[in-house]
C-alpha cells in the first residue's frame, strides 16, 4: 500500500524484525546480469540460530529483478538469517547475498512511513541508463552500447544519453560513431561532449574540425596539459603555426618534460 503526492510517494519503511506470522517478503537484483547468470539457478536458504529452516531452488530464467514471498507460518520467533546464491550450469557459485532479520513474539508491529522520489516502472529508460553505466564501469563497452543506442534520437539528441554512447565508442576508438552521435548534440553546449567530439576528431587526422570543440571544451575545462597539446598540435597539423605554437609553449611552462612537444616547438623555430 502507498499513497502518490505529485513526484514522490507514501509508503511502509522495509524492516528486518516482523511480526509473528508476518510473511517474509524480499527484493533482489542480479547485477551487470550476463548469459551465465541469465541460465543459472538461485538457492535461498533461510537458517535459525541453531538449523537450517528452508532451502529452495529456482532458474533465473533470463530475469534480472527478484521479488520473493515465503510464508510467516513456517517461523517461529527468533533470529534468521536469509541467504541467496547465484548458481551457474556448471554448479558454481557465481556470487551469493546474506542478510540476517528477525521474527518477533508480537502478533503486530508498528511500520513507519517512508517519503520518497516516484521512480519510473523498470521497462523505463532511466534503468538502461543506470546498466550503461554500471557497463562503463566495469569496462564493458559493447553491453554499455547495446543498453542506449535504442535511446538516441539523432533528431533531438538527449544530452546524457549522447555522452554515455559517446563514452562507449570512444572507448572503443570508434571515432567515427563518436562524431555521429556528438555532433547532432554540439548545441547542448556540453563540456565533455566537446572533448570527446574533439578528441576523436583529432584521432581521424580532421584537424580543422577538431579545433573549435577543443578550443570550446578548453573554454570550460580550462587550459590543461593535454587540451593544449591538441590544441597546438591540431593547428600544426592544419598548417596554422603562429596559432598553435603559444598553446605548445604554454603546456611546457606547465609540464617542461615533454620531449615531443618540445621537439615541435623546436622544430617551428620557437624555443
Amino acid at each position: 500500500m502507498f499513497f502518490i503526492f505529485g513526484e514522490n510517494k507514501v509508503f511502509p519503511n522495509t524492516s528486518k524484525t516482523l511480526a509473528k506470522g508476518e510473511p517474509l517478503q524480499v527484493y533482489f537484483e542480479i547485477y551487470n546480469p550476463t548469459e551465465a547468470t541469465g541460465t543459472g539457478t538461485l538457492r535461498f536458504s533461510i537458517d535459525g540460530e541453531t538449523a537450517n529452516v528452508l532451502s529452495q531452488e529456482e532458474a533465473v530464467g533470463g530475469r534480472r529483478y527478484f521479488v520473493k514471498t515465503f510464508p510467516g507460518a513456517m517461523l517461529q520467533s527468533g533470529y534468521y538469517s536469509l541467504s541467496v546464491a547465484l548458481i551457474d550450469a556448471s554448479g558454481r557459485e557465481i556470487a551469493t547475498s546474506k542478510e540476517r532479520f528477525a521474527i518477533s513474539m508480537a502478533a503486530a508491529l508498528p511500520k513507519p512511513w517512508r517519503y520518497d522520489k516516484l521512480y519510473p516502472p523498470m521497462a523505463h529508460p532511466y534503468y538502461a541508463m543506470v546498466r550503461a553505466y554500471e557497463y562503463l564501469g566495469l569496462g564493458d563497452h559493447v553491453r554499455a552500447v547495446s543498453m542506449v543506442e535504442p535511446l538516441y534520437d539523432a533528431a533531438n539528441p538527449n544530452a546524457a544519453v549522447a555522452l554515455v554512447l559517446a563514452r562507449a565508442y570512444f572507448e572503443m576508438k570508434n571515432d567515427d560513431r563518436v562524431v555521429s552521435v556528438l555532433q547532432p548534440a554540439r548545441k547542448l553546449e556540453n563540456a565533455e561532449a566537446n572533448l570527446l567530439l574533439g578528441k576523436s576528431l583529432y584521432r581521424l587526422r580532421r584537424y580543422a574540425d577538431a579545433l573549435p570543440a577543443l578550443e570550446a571544451a578548453m573554454s570550460s575545462i580550462g587550459q590543461t596539459v593535454e587540451l593544449l597539446n591538441l590544441v597546438g598540435t591540431a593547428c600544426l597539423q592544419h598548417g596554422e603555426t603562429e596559432r598553435g605554437l603559444p598553446y605548445l609553449v604554454r603546456s611546457l611552462e606547465i609540464n617542461p618534460n615533454q620531449p615531443e612537444i618540445r621537439k615541435a616547438v623546436d622544430a617551428s623555430g620557437k624555443r
